[in-house]
């Protein structure tokens, strides 16, 4: 049986931690102050992150700046 290998990208984990919470883009956007399509682009990997909206996230989701950058498991 093949293990399935997580996305360990900034994308890919952005996306994990709001599925694990159970927030859709659009509540995480609202929650947090971030617009939605920036948000979505985060996730799809389509653009960078800015220094204040990486302490959001990483504020929101309890987890630090390294993790959600990769840097740390």
């Amino acid at each position: 049986m093949k293990k399935i290998k997580k996305d360990r990208s900034f994308a890919g984990i952005l996306k994990e931690l709001r599925l694990k919470a159970k927030f859709t883009v659009k509540q995480v956007s609202l929650l947090v102050g971030i617009n939605y399509s920036t948000l979505l682009r985060y996730e799809k990997g389509t653009s960078s992150i800015s220094s204040l909206n990486l302490i959001k996230l990483s504020k929101f989701y309890k987890v630090s700046t390294d993790y959600i950058l990769g840097l740390k498991d």
